[in-house]
């Protein structure tokens, strides 16, 4: 793909002022239009020569609003971005709709740099390259415009660059090192690994645009117009609502296959399979939820300290279920400060101009964290599909989305537990009408907790085609029978219990 590039205009100071007055306007206007608009938008300015990507993104910096057109730099991973998974720091600057932010990758991306120092096979690249891609493909389905640039520096320009930067006289102001030195001597042996990723990396919505950076005024034209021209083909689909793929068909049979290869062996799990005659007496449950409380501390002391794990635990289930007594005896013997609760509502406006997954990938756990999520992420296989806020391409789409999610958290080492408390109708209907009577519960329940009960069936078929979809071998749901509330506990904090134990021992 880097032949692509056009080759470098050649203008001079008038001409080049006088293209510049006129783009400026149109940036201009057209930042304002997107910010009346529902598009989100990412510009990402990348590049085999550093120094050509932060003066280009200096001079948009300078040309647009930068109170609407945050900067983001993306170089090597921080200490802080090593804590979560890779996605993690992308997820965390995304726009919202009607919003713009500038990616300025200032590090070749990580399968450049993995296969030019060998540390990347090709097997192992093509994996790396796919997870980008199914990124990308992700927020292009949201709606989520993207405008890709790659500034390239052909073969006599970097030889200049070289003697410029690091020959006898090297320039002072130029804040290069040793990373670019070595790019640009070994240019004949780097090149082909970009145009390799470029060209896996490049689909539909989703191309990047090659421009030839040698001549400094081409350039900043070049990539300036580009993003005044995706930007006007953003807006003039604004409002298609039209579900399109944006996973190349040869990556999408991969993430296809790998999800069948991480189904679990045992088949689908189903809520009429759960024997809810489960009980335990009193005194049993004393005893046992006693000495489970013991092992869980121990074992989330050691796990957060020493180890500095990361855990979250996934709480889903029926209205009146027993999710928050569940939580309560899973948090009780932790301490303060290594687990945090959070409840999930429906999404604020905030959270409605991001992708569905945005405000759960800002709330992962950090080192030696757990964070318990009260409802979460599926909300939009279960409720969202029932009632009709996610069209079902939408919905369907987020079966994989989920996998992926979860896949990443666990290849990051976070210990990843799913429960479903399942209660059957006629027990829901009981513990509702004794909320009434309770009055510190009363703020419990709420005519739509009745409303929902007449689509019980509707929920039924939507979970457990949930648990068939996005139980793996990574992430596997544990159905729990929860009639009666002391069983389901016991048989929630041994669950805990044996997969932090399964993560301390293999972090040991």
């Amino acid at each position: 793909m880097l032949e692509t590039a056009d080759a470098p205009r050649k203008l001079s100071k008038r001409a080049y002022a006088d293209a510049v007055d006129a783009l400026r306007v149109e940036l201009i206007n057209l930042q304002y239009d997107v910010a009346h608009s529902s598009r989100a938008v990412i510009i990402t300015v990348a590049g085999d020569d550093r120094l050509s990507v932060v003066e280009a993104v200096d001079v948009l910096s300078e040309w647009m609003d930068t109170r609407y057109l945050p900067v983001r730099a993306f170089g090597l991973p921080s200490a802080r971005d090593r804590e979560h998974p890779w996605q993690w720091r992308y997820w965390e600057a995304l726009p919202g709709k009607g919003e713009m932010a500038l990616f300025a990758a200032t590090s070749l991306p990580a399968p450049i740099r993995g296969a030019f120092s060998g540390r990347l096979d090709d097997e192992h690249f093509a994996s790396a390259v796919s997870k980008g891609v199914e990124f990308e493909a992700t927020l292009a389905e949201d709606g989520v415009t993207m405008i890709k640039l790659w500034l390239h520096l052909p073969g006599h320009a970097a030889a200049e660059h070289l003697d410029q930067f690091f020959g006898d006289h090297p320039d002072p102001d130029a804040h290069l090192d040793e990373r670019d030195r070595l790019m640009l001597e070994r240019r004949d042996e780097i090149e082909p690994v970009v145009d390799r990723y470029l060209r896996a990396t490049s689909g539909p919505g989703r191309e990047w645009l090659v421009i030839d950076a040698s001549k400094h005024r081409h350039r900043d034209l070049a990539v300036a117009e580009a993003v005044r021209d995706g930007l006007r083909a953003a807006l003039d689909g604004d409002g298609d609502d039209t579900e399109t793929s944006g996973l190349p068909s040869a990556a999408a049979a991969s993430a296809e296959a790998w999800s069948r290869a991480q189904r679990m062996p045992d088949g689908p799990q189903r809520l009429a399979d759960v024997d809810l005659a489960a009980t335990v007496d009193y005194d049993a449950y004393r005893d046992e939820l006693e000495v489970l409380q013991r092992r869980l501390r121990n074992l989330w002391t050691l796990a957060s300290g020493e180890l500095r794990m990361k855990a979250v635990l996934v709480f889903e289930g029926w209205d009146a279920a027993g999710k928050g007594g569940v939580i309560r005896r899973v948090h009780r013997p932790l301490r303060a400060g290594t687990y945090l609760v959070v409840p999930i509502a429906a999404p604020t406006e905030h959270e409605l101009a991001h992708h569905y997954l945005w405000r759960f990938w800002t709330r992962l756990p950090r080192p030696s964290k757990m964070t318990i999520f009260d409802r979460s992420w599926y909300g939009r296989v279960l409720v969202e599909r029932v009632e009709g806020f996610a069209t079902e391409a939408a919905w369907r789409r987020a079966y994989s989305e989920i996998r992926s999610f979860e896949q990443q958290q666990v290849d990051h080492g976070t210990v990843l537990a799913k429960f479903w408390l399942h209660i059957d109708a006629d027990e829901q209907l009981r513990r509702f009408e004794a909320r009434e009577e309770t009055p510190y519960k009363k703020y419990k329940i709420t005519t739509e907790d009745y409303r929902n009960r007449s689509r019980w069936d509707d929920y039924v078929l939507a979970a457990d085609e949930m648990f068939a979809e996005t139980s793996t071998l990574a992430a596997p749901w544990t159905l729990v029978a929860a009639n009666d509330k002391r069983a389901a506990r016991l048989t929630v904090l041994r669950t805990v219990c044996d997969r932090l134990e399964a993560g301390v021992t293999a972090h040991l």
